[in-house]
């Protein structure tokens, strides 16, 4: 199996593959890669069902987790496997997530600190909301970066001010139907992780925006709340 990413919470593809080198060759020729992580088993224990079965899983934990953008172009068909061998692969899954995660692979790992319940409001999470040149939006600042959890209004076309790396990102947001279409306007299909709040704010309005004066808790911005909060 091999996955990607071009940053901690940005993109990633998994896959399987019974050579792996010619799997690579044939990424390497079609896709830019950043970097490489191959999982595989040194004794032989796993067959082309489990393999499968390890992919599917991990297409699944990625899409939950919300941390990154996947980049497969279809989702992967589960196998049926008995019980001893849905307990075997389960077993490999539980030793290689951890793996994983101690060489910065998060994107299968569920996002901290989001309350349960959206709207209310938690120690230290707080709800903010963006409503501005009609796009409404919610998110919350998390660990690894900005969590927007609705939003719509969006504009289908990004101003020319954008960035071009932004302009790219928003496209494969909408390519990835994360930015679904929504009559004459987009809207966020799924909470989405973005690298910062103005991150967040850009790819949403289509134009360069700062994050620390777009997003509010209702009476302060965000660059308020965050002085408040230093200076108590």
């Amino acid at each position: 199996m091999s996955a990607r990413l071009r940053s901690q919470i940005s993109e990633i593809y998994i896959g399987e593959a019974d050579v792996l080198r010619a799997r690579l060759d044939n990424h390497y020729a079609n896709r830019e890669w950043f970097r490489l992580i191959a999982v595989t088993a040194t004794d032989g224990s796993l067959n082309k069902a489990h393999v499968k079965y390890l992919e599917s899983r991990l297409l699944e934990l990625a899409s939950k987790a919300h941390r990154a953008t996947i980049l497969n172009d279809h989702p992967s068909r589960v196998p049926q496997l008995n019980e001893v061998e849905l307990f075997k692969a389960e077993q490999f899954l539980s030793e290689a997530l951890p793996i994983l995660r101690l060489v910065g692979i998060n994107a299968f790992s569920p996002i901290t600190g989001i309350p349960k319940q959206p709207g209310v409001q938690s120690t230290p999470t707080l709800l903010l909301s963006l409503d501005a040149a009609g796009v409404k939006a919610y998110g919350y600042i998390v660990p690894e970066g900005f969590l927007v959890t609705e939003a719509s209004g969006l504009p289908l076309l990004p101003k020319g001010s954008l960035p071009p790396r932004q302009v790219a990102r928003r496209q494969l947001l909408i390519d990835q139907g994360k930015f679904a279409h929504d009559g004459n306007w987009l809207r966020l299909s799924e909470p989405t992780l973005f690298n910062s709040p103005s991150a967040a704010a850009s790819l949403l309005h289509g134009w360069p925006a700062n994050g620390l004066a777009e997003w509010h808790d209702g009476d302060h911005t965000l660059k308020q709340v965050q002085e408040r909060d230093a200076a108590s």
